[in-house]
Order: C-alpha cells, then structure tokens, then sequence
C-alpha cells in the first residue's frame, strides 16, 4: 500500500514508482485513492508525504482547491473559445 511507504519526508513519484515497480500514472492512483480513504497525503513541488499536522494538512489542501477552481476556470475559457470558432464541415 503506498501509505507504507510514505513518511514525512517528501518522495517524488519517480522514487515512489520505483520502489512500487509501476509507473508515475499508477502512483497517482494510488495516491488519490488513499486521499479519498482519509490518508493525509500532501504534495509539493518536492514530492508526497505523510503529515499529522492539522496546519499543514489544511494549507495543502487549500492548495489544492486553488488549483482546481484555477483549472476549472480555463476548462470554461476553452469551452468558450470553441464555442466562439466557425463550424466547419469536412
């Protein structure tokens, strides 16, 4: 299980995908299946560890939340931008 191998120092999914033999992808499966399960899984830059600290633990997923109303805010600005081309017919 990758909550395992986690502890509170940062990892990269490259290592972590090494010592699991799969790939990044599946890394971050796991990673989001533990997450949803209530692992306290951060991420950074520097990679995913473990934490018990209710501080840090909320700052990341704040974080996280950012990133998704940013994404889904240019998922909308594409849908716009198509929406706003000719149709063409081939």
């Amino acid at each position: 299980m990758i909550t395992d191998l986690l502890t509170d120092t940062p990892q990269t999914k490259k290592v972590l995908a090494e010592k699991l033999g799969t790939d990044s992808r599946s890394v971050e499966e796991m990673i989001q299946a533990a997450r949803l399960e209530g692992a306290a899984i951060l991420s950074s830059s520097e990679g995913y560890w473990v934490s018990h600290d209710p501080a840090e633990i909320r700052k990341c997923a704040d974080r996280l939340r950012s990133r998704a109303l940013t994404q889904l805010e240019t998922a909308g600005a594409l849908k716009e931008a198509a929406e706003k081309l000719p149709i063409t017919l081939w």
